[in-house]
């Protein structure tokens, strides 16, 4: 599992809630039913997400409607027959993505080069930190 640390910034209460968490030099953004207890502003969460929820792109996505996008280098790549694992550095915290080896031949990973993580606001659980 990916984990990300940081701050509540912002709460948007309804039938379904948005937490907007101040983290890694952006804001990283999840969409929940129900509110915990401990999700309040101020609050240190963790924003958890799994590795197959990561999309990658190399060049900046815009346009693309998603509310989470990380600007990451690539640390270590290993591909297999059927999938692909491409370690990540956001600002520090460490992520993985995990792709078809399809997907990472498409693209062409290699260690050092410059990504986007793309994860949907939905994919994205909230724990105590």
């Amino acid at each position: 599992m990916n984990v990300i640390e940081g701050t509540v910034s912002r709460i948007i209460r309804g039938r379904v809630n948005l937490v907007e968490i101040k983290a890694q030099h952006t804001e990283i953004k999840c969409v929940t039913l129900g509110l915990p207890d401990f999700v309040e502003s101020g609050a240190r969460v963790k924003a958890v997400f799994k590795e197959t929820n990561v999309l990658l792109c190399r060049e900046s996505p815009y346009g693309i409607a998603f509310e989470n996008c990380m600007q990451c280098t690539a640390v270590s790549v290993k591909k297999g027959q059927v999938l692909a694992e491409i370690k990540l550095d956001f600002f520090g915290a460490p992520l993985t993505a995990v792709l078809t080896a399809g997907a990472f031949d498409n693209i062409g990973f290699n260690e050092g080069i410059k990504l986007y993580a793309l994860v949907g606001a939905s994919d994205i659980s909230i724990m105590e930190a």
